[in-house]
């Protein structure tokens, strides 16, 4: 299904939560970076429907986040705003996205854990 979000979706997810879990890996870089091509991909089909488009903010969020468990001190302050927002729009366009509101949620304790 090469115009069907969810694969895709998953692929990220899977990548993106590797990456979480192991953030010293040293593939943590190439898993990111095919993240992002699959993230592309995803905008490349334009998505229209709000539940898509709130799965696409997530995976903004949850990207961001990566690079933020990677190198906190560098990419924190750097990236720090840009995932937030991203959570908050995912969940504005479907404040029933579950992956959302998790993420969102680790990401504050995450945030708060690193004061």
């Amino acid at each position: 299904q090469p115009d069907s979000i969810q694969p895709k979706y998953q692929q990220a997810v899977l990548l993106l939560g590797t990456v979480c879990s192991q953030p010293q890996s040293g593939k943590a870089q190439q898993y990111i970076d095919e993240a992002q091509r699959v993230i592309q991909r995803i905008e490349a089909l334009q998505p229209t429907k709000a539940s898509d488009r709130s799965d696409l903010f997530t995976l903004h969020g949850f990207y961001y986040t990566a690079l933020i468990v990677t190198n906190p001190q560098q990419n924190g302050p750097r990236y720090y705003r840009q995932a937030l927002d991203s959570f908050d729009e995912a969940l504005k366009l479907n404040p029933k996205n579950e992956m959302a509101k998790m993420l969102l949620a680790r990401f504050n304790e995450g945030m708060n854990s690193s004061r």
